[in-house]
């Protein structure tokens, strides 16, 4: 088993949020329901740092400034703070849908920001962010495993 099968293992079930951009830079956070696929180099960084990053996503969205509103993709979006707080500053918000996924949209920014962004307020965050070849203005949902070589939270390998 490599670090990244052990990282998924010892997360298996958790709720956690990690950071993707799109190709033309733009930041999305993904909310992983406890279930859903993580890109292998975010988990081969093992749990300690994987965990570290989901915590810095609090501090990231007191440090940057509101740059608009949001459109939410459904009614359920008003009970989770942290994703309405990261909207408003320009992250693009996915979450996984079900057992099974994929990442829906949850919240689409008025304003997205750019990973330079993310680079000035929150040093070395930005390199490990992966990217993805779509774009999150047109993307309802992101179908990871095709972009990505991914582990499934729940339910083994994906991608």
């Amino acid at each position: 088993m490599d670090l990244a099968e052990q990282t998924r293992e010892e997360l298996m079930g958790a709720e956690f949020d990690w950071l993707l951009q799109d190709q033309e830079g733009h930041v999305a956070l993904c909310q992983t329901s406890g279930f859903g696929d993580i890109p292998r180099s975010i988990l081969v960084r093992g749990r300690a740092a994987v965990e570290a990053d989901d915590a810095r996503l609090e501090s990231l969205a007191c440090a940057l400034p509101v740059t608009g509103g949001y459109r939410p993709w459904w009614s359920r979006t008003a009970k989770d703070p942290l994703s309405r707080e990261l909207a408003m500053r320009g992250f693009h918000v996915y979450v996984w849908g079900g057992y099974r996924g994929p990442y829906w949209r949850k919240l689409r920014p008025e304003h997205p920001l750019h990973i330079a962004e993310i680079a000035a307020s929150a040093p070395g965050l930005a390199e490990t962010v992966p990217k993805i070849a779509l774009l999150f203005r047109r993307a309802r949902w992101i179908p990871l495993g095709r972009h990505l070589q991914c582990l499934r939270l729940h339910g083994g390998r994906h991608g």
